[in-house]
This record gives structure tokens, C-alpha cells and sequence, in this order.
């Protein structure tokens, strides 16, 4: 054997264990990335603030109510002389008494309860015989039936001019209006208007 081969041969020798050593060592294990969970984050807070100032809101004052004033008159004054016995009002009379008796339309009255007596009212007393008539729920008659006998309640009615809006006499069912400038009465039916009150007017 020549002496090349000797030498391959003990080169073959030293490399097996080698090669075997090789093939049993196991193959590294490949790293399993870790999944890393993030977290979501949470949005940003905003400062909100709680202090809100309110503006207060500027107001209009109501308008003062205009005192009524009135005056009691003695039977026989000459305010309520000639008074028309009256005929059927119409709803066309009915719209007229609405518009002046609206709030705020009578500044001052007359009244007469059949008294002897005349004086000054008092401020509540004017106020409660004009939100009466204001109040008044007055119906319309087909026919007219027989007057109640008896005294009635007159009233006069004027705005804040002094000028006269319209003469009214209650007799406990019928209210006969007489607006101002005409000769002519118009009879509603006032048995549940709450006219019964304005008795009551003249007690303060």
C-alpha cells in the first residue's frame, strides 16, 4: 500500500467520527416570534371645563298696569238718563262689546246700584266691575222673552282719554249695551255671563 493512500485512509478515519458527531447534533430550534399585544391606547383626554357662565338674559319689565278708577253714583244721575229699552243683539254687537272690553280698553267706569248715595270708589273696586265685564260671557237671544222687574246695575264705560266707550244696564238676566254715539240699546243674554258681581262692586 503505497504511502498516499495510508495517509487518506487515516484522514477518513479522523473525519467519520466527526461527520457522525454532525449528523446526531439536532438542527437549532428556529425562534417563535413572540406576538407582542399592544395594548390600545386610550385617546387623549380633553380638559373640559365646567365652569360655564351664563349670560343672563336682559329682560323687557313688564308694563305697569294702568289703576282703574271709578266713581259710584245716586240714583237719578243725569249719566244714565234716556237709557233705551234695547232690541236683539247680533253677533256683529257681540264682536263690538269684545273689542272694548278687551284688557287694558276701560281706564275708568260709572256705576249705579240704585243708591241714594254717590261716592269715589276704591281702586279695587273700579278693577273688580271692569274685569267683571271683561269676563262676561254674554250668549245671543232668539226671541226675548219678559224683562225682569226690578232695578238694574248701570255701568259707563270709558278709555283713557275720557272719551265714552259704551253705557251698560244689568237687570240680574239681560245686559243692554249702548254703544257710544248710538241712540239704540242691544240685549245679551247675561243670566251666565257672572254679571251677578257686579253687585258685590260696591259694598267696599
Amino acid at each position: 500500500m503505497s504511502q498516499r493512500v495510508k495517509c487518506l485512509l487515516a484522514a477518513a478515519l479522523l473525519l467519520c467520527p466527526l461527520l457522525a458527531a454532525c449528523e446526531k447534533a439536532p438542527a437549532p430550534e428556529q425562534e417563535t416570534p413572540v406576538s407582542s399585544q399592544t395594548t390600545p391606547e386610550a385617546p387623549p383626554r380633553e380638559d373640559v371645563e365646567d365652569d360655564i357662565i351664563l349670560e343672563p338674559i336682559d329682560e323687557e319689565p313688564e308694563a305697569p298696569e294702568t289703576a282703574v278708577t271709578g266713581s259710584l253714583l245716586p240714583l237719578g244721575a243725569p249719566e244714565f238718563e234716556g237709557f233705551p229699552d234695547g232690541v236683539l243683539a247680533s253677533g256683529e254687537e257681540l264682536a263690538r262689546w269684545q273689542e272694548l272690553t278687551e284688557p287694558g280698553a276701560i281706564a275708568s267706569v260709572l256705576v249705579c246700584d240704585m243708591g241714594e248715595e254717590g261716592r269715589e270708589l276704591t281702586a279695587s273696586s273700579a278693577a273688580q266691575v271692569v274685569k267683571t265685564l271683561e269676563n262676561a260671557q254674554l250668549g245671543l237671544y232668539e226671541t226675548l222673552g219678559n224683562p225682569m222687574t226690578g232695578g238694574s246695575f248701570f255701568v259707563g264705560a270709558y278709555d283713557a282719554s275720557g272719551a265714552l266707550l259704551f253705557r251698560a244696564a244689568y237687570n240680574g238676566e239681560w245686559l243692554t249695551v249702548q254703544f257710544d254715539g248710538e241712540g239704540e240699546g242691544y240685549i245679551f243674554d247675561g243670566s251666565a255671563a257672572g254679571l251677578d258681581k257686579l253687585y258685590t262692586c260696591t259694598a267696599e
